[in-house]
């Protein structure tokens, strides 16, 4: 079997969906830029090609922490996209969801990827 020159890139759950997120900070809309952005703590994402949804906790600039919500319902008119962002309390870990089965796929604290993307926003 041939070895490839380069690593093969693999699929990273919620990484498109914080690249498109990241641009639609931008406008402040949302109450935080990507520029706010300090780090990524913890991600998820799920997608099943009728919808995608993924979340974020992000660390904020002045120690502030929120967690961004990405909901994209693929197969609807326009792929329209739902966000939001939620402050977590001091010593509140993660968001709470309505069943003990989510956020799907569970939390990654795998997130260099998404520091880097960020990185590449706050320029």
């Amino acid at each position: 079997m041939p070895t490839l020159p380069h690593p093969v890139p693999t699929y990273i759950p919620g990484l498109n969906s914080f690249d498109d997120a990241l641009d639609r900070l931008a406008d402040g809309s949302h109450g935080i830029r990507p520029a706010d952005i300090e780090r990524v703590e913890a991600t998820w994402g799920f997608a099943d090609g009728h919808h995608s949804s993924a979340g974020f906790v992000l660390s904020l600039d002045g120690g502030r922490r929120v967690y961004l919500s990405y909901v994209c319902e693929e197969e609807e008119p326009g792929m329209p996209v739902r966000m939001a962002v939620e402050t977590l309390i001091v010593g509140q870990d993660y968001p709470a969801f309505d069943t003990p089965y989510e956020p799907l796929g569970g939390w990654s604290h795998e997130t260099a990827p998404f520091d880097a993307l960020l990185a590449s926003a706050r320029r």
